[in-house]
């Protein structure tokens, strides 16, 4: 239970770590959002050797992969992908997700 409650307390300090590197804001529209961590978007898809994530062990390797990417909010995350032309059907899905969230939200159907 303490190893649990301690990863948690763990990745909540890297998130803040990491976005405070970049001022807790979107490098495209300067949204900002201080509670909750950004997108890391790799600039060049070809030079990405793996996903960020904020537990991994070697930091070093973590800051290396860092600097190949931007950091961006969900729309500005979203829109560099349209643009590349690579939704994939899991991008279409989270859209659809959040178009049908937003309707429940609002109470209506369209």
């Amino acid at each position: 239970r303490q190893a649990v409650e301690y990863m948690k307390y763990y990745r909540k300090v890297a998130r803040s770590f990491f976005g405070s590197l970049f001022n807790y804001s979107c490098q495209t529209c300067g949204f900002k959002n201080e509670t909750r961590m950004l997108n890391f978007h790799h600039r060049d898809p070809s030079k990405k050797e793996f996903v960020i994530k904020i537990d991994m062990k070697d930091k070093k390797r973590l800051f290396t992969e860092l600097l190949k990417c931007d950091y961006l909010c969900e729309n500005c995350h979203y829109e560099v992908h349209a643009k590349m032309g690579d939704l994939d059907e899991e991008f279409k899905a989270i859209v659809g997700r959040r178009h049908t969230h937003v309707q429940n939200l609002l109470g209506c159907t369209d």
